[in-house]
């Protein structure tokens, strides 16, 4: 192309057309080359002049040849290795905790890389014409921006450049590390970005200079991918997937009309045809890629994300980050927290029930509650200098940044969290978690660590946590909550610990094992650990040095076992042996994503756009109701005895009971995963011989199920109900709520006429049916004045109505639906 052809070219961006910009960032935004060419010539230079001494032979600097033909595009441990092998000098390897003052691998490693940030802070780092104006304008249009680099000192670079904060969302080499996305040309990395701001690939344009980004743009089915050729040919470009090559940053701009996204001033060119997902249809076949989950803000149909922490709503965010997967199930609090009345950490077991005995304002009352089982998420970190305490949300560092983002299609928790200390350095924290959804029983969580400004020790503590107990919900509070007794708390190994514990009467066994390790660069390195033993609390305390700009990544597994489990020899031994196996954290968030995406193809929902902007917070809902819904009752309830609580496993609410909220859920299961809705019904016909037991109790025929069941179906509801402002005892009829037998009766019916499973009907669901039908003709009373039969004392669906004014007895009569 001339260069008049190329001045004529640009790319025209709207707010009909795109939501979001993904840029790249070396090449397009900054000139990092430089700066990681001098970092590297000051490393090179120190070792080998103090080499050529020792060896008697002359110095011979580190040359810009050196660094292209040996360093650069490389790990950075393999440029080192690979620049001093071609000059003859042999040196250790090393270990990744080597300080850089150490002649090793990765001693030279964190030297180059001290240095470079140095210099970034220093001199800065140059910043291509027309970039920062165009961001800012962009943002000022009310566009989503996002920063993609391979590199993992990317924060750094933005930070010394001064545009850190004109981005959304980054990612960079460690993101894509720690989360096993593919490089260029794959698409991964733009897709993750597209992901976090919660917008669909073909609203985003993507801003390239190299010819594997053009194609990661074109893979990824992007709305726009925009390459930008300063010196090099635009036709290789355009051949490798770009849809307009622009020679610089100036030649974007944004434009009102919603008729024209590129153009070349003489001729017009139209934008490429679009396919039905409104990614363009290139000449090639693409495949388009499936919808990303984390969101920023409230962007993105599917991601839940919270800016900023408030004490008061920090509860109810808990349950909503809930992470489950139908077997185990543990709230959203941060890794650091304890039950203080802003957080609440619990982990609870499907079916996982006990009861307790309180001696409470003059009675004894018993009740079974879903048990708080021991928190294995503890992983709190603080500096190990100038008095430092835990960082945590409640504590005397300033919290500079906090957010939480739930990702609805791989099921991931992440938060960020940003923290200054009295003496002015600021931590960065970074946690990722999981909850397995194919292997049940293990749980795991990353967080990364960074020194943003500042160089010294940091002491990493992880435990497993026995000081629990119920007191999730206020109202509960005055009664007994200690339902579990701590049998064992141990170290086994250098990094892993084991915390045995037992329901106080069900007896029911739980066995958690954890194992932790930290990881530099990747690579598994050794702190300085001591064991922290107390009463019901088994951890590891790990030491070690950052340098600023450095991080490191703590990864703790976890995999919890009880004695109810099948197929086990006993769950000590099974807990042991699953997390001595279990892969790297990026190895279970892998997995854990195909899970969920084979689960979401059977249970999604596809959404049909009526308006010229998609309904997004929506589609985020009805997502997210799904989600727990899956996290719930998942296939893994089919090997179990569980049934559906109010609340799902997320708490302590309605004491974790069942009701008849199955209802609801299973018109969406019967034609999505029937298992589950007969997996569920058998909980129902396990304890029928309960059920017939308190009909013939009451005087009825057949079988009458419970208002509130929990572990074999009896009648778990309260008789008598504490008044907390009073202390006074109220009577509580809510147990008269007898349209759960009609709920599961027809629960059956609608089962069997959308599964036309005979075998179900004839060993299970037609003695349902009739035992509930001999109730319910037992309960009928015959009124001859009015010639019909008459059901008394009941009450519901209504709760605020449970007798009339005046009445001796409780219930209503004939009380019905409407």
């Amino acid at each position: 192309m001339s260069d008049t052809a190329a001045a004529a070219v640009e790319a025209v961006i709207t707010r009909e057309r795109f939501d979001g910009v993904a840029f790249d960032l070396d090449g397009v935004l900054t000139k990092t080359a430089l700066v990681h060419e001098a970092a590297w010539k000051q490393v090179f230079d120190d070792y080998l002049e103090r080499q050529a001494k020792l060896d008697g032979r002359p110095f011979v600097p580190f040359s810009s040849q050196d660094y292209y033909e040996y360093v650069d595009g490389r790990p950075r441990d393999d440029g080192i290795r690979a620049f001093v092998a071609a000059r003859g000098f042999i040196l250790p390897e090393g270990n990744p905790d080597d300080g850089p003052d150490r002649d090793t691998v990765y001693g030279l490693g964190r030297r180059k890389n001290a240095h470079f940030v140095d210099l970034l802070e220093r001199d800065g780092v140059q910043v291509y014409p027309y970039a920062a104006p165009l961001i800012q304008r962009l943002r000022a249009a009310g566009f989503k921006t996002a920063v993609i680099s391979a590199s993992k000192n990317c924060a750094a670079v933005l930070r010394a450049a001064g545009i850190a904060e004109l981005f959304d969302v980054r990612i960079d080499g460690l993101d894509r590390e720690t989360l096993g996305l593919r490089g260029k040309p794959a698409p991964d990395t733009f897709l993750e970005a597209t992901r976090r701001l919660g917008i669909e690939p073909s609203r985003v344009m993507v801003i390239e200079d190299a010819l594997a980004g053009v194609e990661a743009g074109r893979a990824g089915g992007f709305g726009l991918v925009v390459g930008v050729s300063r010196d090099g040919d635009p036709n290789r470009l355009r051949m490798h997937g770009a849809d307009v090559v622009v020679p610089d940053l100036s030649r974007i701009r944004l434009r009102d009309s919603n008729q024209t996204y590129f153009s070349d001033r003489s001729t017009r060119q139209p934008m490429p045809p679009v396919g039905p997902s409104g990614a363009p249809s290139h000449p090639s076949e693409i495949t388009t890629p499936e919808p990303s989950g984390m969101g920023q803000g409230e962007a993105g149909p599917w991601a839940l994300s919270y800016e900023g922490f408030d004490p008061a709503l920090e509860g109810h965010r808990e349950a909503l980050f809930t992470l489950g997967n139908g077997y185990l199930a543990t709230r959203g609090a941060t890794a650091e927290a304890v039950a203080d009345g802003v957080h609440y950490p619990g982990t609870y077991l499907a079916g996982g029930y006990n009861r307790l005995t309180s001696e409470i304002a003059g009675r004894s009352v018993e009740h079974e509650d879903l048990v708080n089982w021991p928190n294995w998420l503890p992983l709190s970190v603080r500096l190990d200098e100038g008095g430092s305490e835990w960082l945590s949300t409640g504590g005397m560092a300033k919290l500079l940044q906090y957010r939480q983002d739930l990702d609805l299609r791989r099921g991931l928790y992440r938060r960020t969290a940003r923290f200054r200390d009295a003496l002015g350095r600021v931590t960065r924290l970074e946690e990722c978690r999981l909850v397995h959804l194919r292997e049940r029983h293990l749980a795991a969580l990353q967080v990364r660590i960074t020194a943003e400004n500042w160089s010294g020790r940091i002491v990493v503590r992880s435990a497993l946590d026995g000081h629990v107990i119920n007191s999730g919900v206020q109202r509960y509070q005055p009664f007994n909550g200690h339902h579990i007794e701590i049998l064992d708390a141990t170290d086994l190994t250098s990094d892993t610990i084991l915390l045995e514990a037992q329901a106080s009467e069900s007896r029911l066994h739980l066995v958690e094992a954890a194992r932790t390790q930290l990881y530099r660069a990747s690579q598994p390195f050794e702190p300085d650990r001591r064991v922290v033993h107390e009463p019901g609390l088994i951890g590891h305390e790990m030491t070690f040095s950052l340098a600023q700009g450095e991080n490191a990544t703590v990864e703790k597994i976890v995999s919890v076992y009880t004695s109810r489990d099948r197929a086990i020899a006993d769950p000590r031994h099974e807990a042991v042996t699953a997390v001595s196996r279990a892969g790297r954290f990026s190895e279970l968030a892998r997995s854990q994503a195909l899970a969920w995406a084979q689960l979401w193809r059977r249970c999604g929902l596809g959404f049909v756009q009526v308006r010229n902007e998609s309904d997004h917070h929506t589609q985020r809902l009805v997502r997210l109701h799904i989600f727990h819904l899956l996290q719930t009752v998942s296939p893994h309830t089919i090997d179990l005895d569980a049934g559906v609580p109010a609340r799902g496993w997320t708490g302590e609410g309605y004491r974790g009971h069942v009701f008849w909220d199955e209802l609801f859920i299973f018109p969406f299961l019967n034609h999505r995963l029937p298992k589950l809705t007969r997996a569920v019904l058998l909980y129902r016909w396990r304890r029928l011989t309960e059920a017939r037991w308190a009909a013939r109790e009451a005087g009825y025929r057949g079988a009458m199920f419970p208002w509130q069941s929990g572990s074999n179906g009896r009648e778990e509801t309260d008789v008598m109900f504490l008044n907390l402002r009073s202390g006074a005892w109220i009577r509580d009829n809510t147990h008269l709520q007898r349209h759960v037998n009609a709920a599961i009766a027809y629960n059956v019916w609608q089962y069997y006429r959308a599964t036309d499973d005979h075998e179900f009907l004839y060993g299970y669901g037609a003695e349902l049916l009739l035992e509930i039908a001999r109730f319910w003709g037992s309960i009928a009373q015959w009124n001859a004045n009015r010639q019909r039969y008459e059901i008394h004392g009941v009450m519901g669906p209504d709760e605020f109505h449970d007798a009339y004014p005046g009445a001796k007895t409780p219930g209503l009569k004939n009380n019905a639906y409407h």
